[in-house]
């Protein structure tokens, strides 16, 4: 539930989410302690701050990075150019001390920082949200069996570099046609079946050098049923438009990177080293695209 403190303190949450998540916190003094605490910082961003003029020159500055930054898929960052010009039309406006004005400014910039960088159908580089203490989240258990294969707790059980033959070895297992190709700068190792409370799970294997990709694959039917195994909100409204969520998960022991995606139906979350933009770029550089 820690990942919902954000959206349930500006209110963006869905209404039985965000009844859940109240019901959840009358119980749990961490996450209401976290809550009161974010909502009072809020509140005070918003009535004790004054506004001033922002300099042309500071402006400019941020415009200017935001095009350095975003050299991928120019459209959408324009939207966010707008919207950043939106801000500083309102602290024209409203006069705030120079101070303050810095203040807001930053968190500007971290925000830019985390924003959605298009490629493709759209990539949504997340914040940070921490792992959720859920053995039921399909995040955590990408993340967890990432590092058993890392560390041998997970064995191969096909060993395969051709993808037919993968997805041969999965067709009476699971109740999905696996997401497996052949790809340029990676080689495809194997494969390996589990099941997690009657919800079965695809697990396919990659080699680039001595780095391994991991991508765990779960059927979307399967989210939210008897299983109990469920997504954050955060890979939910990435999938929901059609986009990547990427996240850098430096919580020990997880030291690592991490795309989900949905492709045909299936939740595909693929964890590495590798940092994030070459690992997406590896995955769709494909030798087989007319599989997709």
């Amino acid at each position: 539930m820690r990942e919902y403190i954000s959206a349930a303190v500006d209110q963006h949450l869905d209404r039985a989410v965000q009844s859940e998540f109240i019901q959840h916190i009358r119980h749990c003094t961490r996450c209401a302690s976290e809550y009161d605490l974010e909502r009072a910082t809020k509140h005070i961003t918003q009535t004790r701050l004054k506004f001033v003029e922002t300099p042309p020159s500071v402006r400019a500055a941020i415009l200017s990075k935001i095009h350095t930054e975003s050299h991928i898929a120019v459209p959408r960052i324009q939207k966010w150019e707008e919207w950043i010009r939106s801000i500083f039309d309102l602290f024209a406006t409203r006069h705030l001390i120079p101070a303050a004005g810095m203040v807001m400014i930053v968190l500007i910039l971290v925000g830019v920082a985390l924003v959605v960088r298009p490629f493709g159908s759209g990539v949504t580089q997340a914040p940070l949200e921490g792992i959720a203490d859920n053995d039921s989240e399909v995040l955590n258990q990408a993340l967890d069996n990432f590092h058993d294969v890392k560390d041998g707790k997970i064995g191969i059980q096909l060993a395969s570099a051709e993808p037919s033959t993968v997805r041969d070895f999965f067709r009476n297992k699971v109740d999905f046609d696996v997401d497996v190709h052949k790809l340029k700068n990676a080689e495809l190792v194997g494969a390996t079946f589990s099941e997690y409370k009657g919800a079965k799970l695809a697990h396919v294997i990659y080699k680039n050098g001595d780095k391994i990709i991991y991508v765990y694959q779960a059927y979307i039917k399967d989210l939210g049923g008897s299983s109990g195994l469920c997504a954050r909100q955060g890979i939910k409204d990435a999938m929901a438009k059609k986009e990547y969520f990427m996240d850098s998960i430096t919580a020990p022991p997880h030291h690592c990177n991490t795309i989900v995606w949905e492709e045909r139906g299936i939740l595909c979350s693929a964890v590495s080293t590798l940092p994030r933009n070459e690992m997406l770029t590896i995955l769709r550089d494909q030798l087989d695209p007319e599989q997709r």
